[in-house]
Order: structure tokens, then sequence, then C-alpha cells
């Protein structure tokens, strides 16, 4: 019997097989969600089902139970319709499709880790980036430009300012170049700290979770439009 505060909720899929485009469809939620088991048929072993279980604690990880409500299952119809419609298409095979598996494997990184960071950022390059210049200043530039006119296009647009605080001359520009600035910290072994020179960030798990978000949303977008983000990656 679980204790009276332990928290828990379970989806399941009881199709013969297992559907991976939903599964890459609950992944994509605005609404983070932790998969704590998977059961499924995979080369003729096993089972021929697959359980998805949530389950929330406040003594373990400290975070209020999610409320899923009808929004977030609209939201959840409306991934799995672009997935299915992408996987049907010759982009399925592109640097998109790979930001789609590679994200999973992402998943598998504690979020507490910096080197989230690191995973996040690289899905996001994949998404945005060319590295003909080959150094990092060509590629801040690419994303500072490119993600901002990425998000100025979206309905649900990020507000970068419900995140991070800073002075009034504070722009999305210089927030993009300071998370890429956290990002480089990290990748090269460098000290950080987030009481001055990464203040404007707030701290690690402020930063995890607005990337979360924005590589979600930069990668539904690039399913939505893919030969126009292909196009925008070159330039």
């Amino acid at each position: 019997m679980l204790p009276s505060g332990y928290k828990y909720w379970i989806i399941e899929l009881s199709k013969y097989l297992a559907d991976p485009i939903l599964i890459q469809a609950l992944y994509l939620l605005t609404k983070r969600l932790t998969i704590i088991a998977q059961i499924g048929k995979r080369e003729n072993h096993i089972c021929h089902f697959l359980i998805s279980g949530v389950f929330y604690s406040k003594n373990i990880l400290f975070h209020d139970p999610l409320i899923i409500d009808q929004n977030d299952i609209n939201e959840l119809n409306e991934n799995y319709q672009l997935l299915s419609k992408f996987n049907l298409s010759s982009y399925k095979n592109s640097f998109i499709g790979k930001a789609i598996s590679d994200y999973r494997d992402t998943l598998d990184i504690d979020y507490l880790s910096p080197f989230k960071i690191i995973a996040l950022f690289s899905l996001i390059e994949t998404l945005m980036t060319t590295n003909q210049k080959n150094n990092e200043s060509s590629i801040n530039r690419q994303l500072q430009k490119k993600i901002v006119l990425i998000n100025n296009q979206l309905s649900n647009r990020i507000n970068f300012f419900e995140y991070f605080k800073g002075p009034n001359s504070l722009t999305e520009e210089v927030i993009i170049g300071k998370l890429y600035f956290y990002r480089s910290k990290i990748a090269h072994g460098d000290l950080y700290d987030f009481s001055n020179d990464l203040q404007i960030l707030i701290d690690h798990e402020t930063t995890y979770n607005f990337l979360d978000l924005l590589f979600k949303r930069l990668l539904i977008y690039s399913i939505k439009n893919p030969q126009l983000v292909i196009d925008l990656k070159e330039c």
C-alpha cells in the first residue's frame, strides 16, 4: 500500500504493439513527464503492451503532482498527428528526424546534471546551426538570430522574461548569448557562478526548464515546417 502522501498516475497503452509515435508525442508535451517503466514487445520477446507510469512524491521530488487537463490532451493529439504525418514524409531521415530520436536519449540524463544543458544545446544546434565557420562565436550568433526569428512566429511564443530577469536593456539575444556562455563553461570544464557572471540565468533548474521547453517548441515548429528549417539551418 502506498503512503498517503504519495501521488501517482499511470498511462496504459494496451495495443498489441506500443505505438512509438505516441511515446514521442508524450515526450514533447509542454508539461514534462517522468516515465518510470516501459514494458513492450522487442524482437519477439517479453510481452505485447506498454505501461508508462508517472510518479510524484513531495518527499522525494519536492514538486507538487502535475495536473493533466483537456489542453494537455489536445496538445498530445496535435503532437501525435504532426509526428505521424512527419514519419510518412521524406523528411523523417533528415536532421529533424535525428533530433526527435536523440531527444529520447537525453531523458536518461538526470535533470540536475550540468550535462543536461550540453545535451539540450546539442539538439538545438542540430536544428538551427551550420558549422561552416567552425567556431563558437559563429554558432552563438546563429542561435541568437534564428531562435528569435522562429520564436516570433510561434502562436505559443515563449516569453524569455518569465524565466530570466535583468536590466531594462536585457534582450532575447543577450539571454541566448548568456545561455550559450553557460553551455561553453560546462563543455570546457570551467567554473561558473550564478551569483556572478551567470546571474541573469538565476540557477541551473530555471535554465534547464527553459531550454527543454525551447527545444520542444523549435522541434514542433521544425516538424510543421521542415523545408523552411532546412533552408534556415544553412543560413
